[in-house]
């Protein structure tokens, strides 16, 4: 298989409606298959619509080693329409493939950083603390997953949402 995605794989793909290559993957012909098929099984899994943020991405504003630089481009950010972040985190967490896992309760719309990265066997899974306008990467501990999730919970009472329902 190639490193990057194909006209004849993206074809492939879309026969299968789960994602177009005209959605924000910036250039898709970049993209690393084993992201776009682990991304296909996370959207069966779901049931929802995953809305592309960027993938491919070569303009700054990522930190500098991220994989949204490379070619073939091994990240994505997204979220799962209708889902609340952590709950687009407990389905993604489900997948090996992904090897790195952010969540970012704090943008626009939340969601997640997703990555696959042969090179790393394990999950690596991290958050970014926005509060104080900072914008801190942390190790998802069980201690900064209950700093997190009480931050968003505080924010939810005070804008009166909430987890999504089936």
């Amino acid at each position: 298989m190639s490193d990057t995605m194909t006209p004849e794989l993206w074809n492939e793909v879309e026969r299968r409606k789960c994602f177009s290559r005209n959605e924000a993957w910036g250039d898709p012909l970049f993209i690393h298959p084993p992201l776009i098929f682990a991304l296909e099984k996370l959207r069966v899994y779901a049931k929802r619509p995953i809305i592309i943020h960027c993938s491919y991405d070569p303009t700054p504003g990522h930190v500098s080693n991220s994989l949204h630089y490379k070619n073939p481009c091994k990240a994505v950010d997204l979220h799962i329409s209708g889902m609340h972040v952590i709950e687009q985190f407990l389905c993604a967490i489900r997948f090996r493939e992904f090897t790195g896992i952010g969540l970012y309760p704090d943008w626009n719309q939340p969601g997640l950083h997703l990555e696959v990265n042969e090179e790393r066997p394990i999950q690596g899974l991290w958050w970014r603390d926005d509060t104080d306008g900072n914008r801190e990467y942390k190790a998802l501990t069980p201690e900064s997953f209950s700093k997190m999730l009480s931050g968003v919970i505080n924010a939810e009472n005070k804008n009166n949402t909430g987890l999504s329902t089936p």
